[in-house]
């Protein structure tokens, strides 16, 4: 099975790791996928400093949402945005370091889902005002939040993860 990622965004971690963010907003963990990277494909062309691109904000059901911050150019780059949004989630092991991957899902007070979306270390939304339920998941955990966004406060959240 060969995996073909279109993607918007390609940041490569600290480590060497590499992830893209697809058009869908789905963090993809290029490292685990390089074997099936066409040989003729220049992944250090796509990745170049030059060609660091913006991230995309995503419009659903009334929410506006932002998630990323693999990099540190990805992880200023949605810090500098971090005043248009209500909702500021960060997603980090015990040992501090920043977690991809996981799942972000926001309801409204009535049950209906708003938002629904793999996400990076760093997930910001602005959303209507009211009051709001984030279930986050990462590796088999489940953390659930209630939240409240109104009125210029935002909520922020922390995710410490196992």
């Amino acid at each position: 099975m060969r995996t073909i990622i279109t993607s918007t965004i390609i940041t490569v971690g600290l480590l060497g790791q590499a992830y893209a963010l697809d058009v869908n907003g789905t963090v993809q963990d290029l490292t685990r996928k390089a074997p099936s990277v066409n040989a003729s494909t220049s992944l250090s062309a796509a990745i170049a400093p030059s060609t660091t691109m913006a991230l995309t904000p995503v419009n659903v059901n009334g929410a506006t949402y932002v998630t990323g911050g693999v990099g540190e150019a990805e992880r200023n780059q949605l810090e500098a945005t971090k005043g248009d949004y209500n909702l500021h989630i960060m997603s980090a092991g015990k040992d501090g370091a920043f977690v991809a991957d996981g799942q972000i899902a926001i309801s409204d007070k009535k049950g209906n889902e708003v938002i629904n979306t793999k996400s990076g270390p760093l997930f910001y939304a602005q959303l209507p005002d009211g009051s709001y339920t984030v279930n986050a998941s990462y590796e088999g955990q489940t953390k659930t939040q209630r939240i409240t966004v109104g009125k210029g406060k935002p909520a922020n959240l922390h995710l410490s993860w196992k």
